[in-house]
C-alpha cells in the first residue's frame, strides 16, 4: 500500500473552487475529528470480533475520505469493508485495520505540512 499516493490535491483543488479554501480547512477538521473515533471504534469491534459493524465503520470511512481526497485512506477503508464483510482470517483484518490507522496519521501529516 505505499505506492498509494496519500492525498490527491487535485481533488482537493476541485473541492476547493467549489466550497472555498476556508471550508475545505473546516471540513477537514471535521474529518480528522470524525475519524480519530471511527477508527477507535474500527479497533473495538475487530477486539470483539464484530466484523458486521467494522465493515460498517470501513465503509463509512471510505466515504468520507473519499470525498476529501484521501486516497490510501479509500483505497484501505475499502479493502477493510469488504474483506470485513467476507469475514475475512482476523489476522488479515488486524493488519487492515492498523494500515488504516496509519493512512490516518499519514493524511493528517500531510494536510498540516500542505503540499
Amino acid at each position: 500500500m505505499d505506492d498509494i499516493v496519500t492525498i490527491d490535491w487535485e481533488a482537493v483543488d476541485e473541492l476547493a473552487s467549489q466550497v472555498g479554501k476556508d471550508m475545505v480547512a473546516n471540513l477537514f477538521g471535521i474529518f480528522f475529528a470524525d475519524t480519530t473515533e471511527h477508527l477507535a471504534t474500527c479497533r473495538d469491534t475487530f477486539s470483539q470480533g464484530d466484523f458486521d459493524n467494522l465493515a460498517e465503520v470501513a465503509h463509512k470511512i471510505k466515504g468520507s475520505a473519499g470525498s476529501m481526497g484521501l486516497t490510501k485512506m479509500r483505497v484501505i477503508a475499502s479493502d477493510l469493508q469488504d474483506k470485513a464483510e467476507a469475514k475475512a482470517d482476523p489476522k488479515e483484518l488486524a493488519g487492515l485495520v492498523e494500515a488504516l490507522g496509519g493512512a490516518f496519521d499519514e493524511a493528517k501529516q500531510a494536510v498540516d505540512q500542505g503540499r
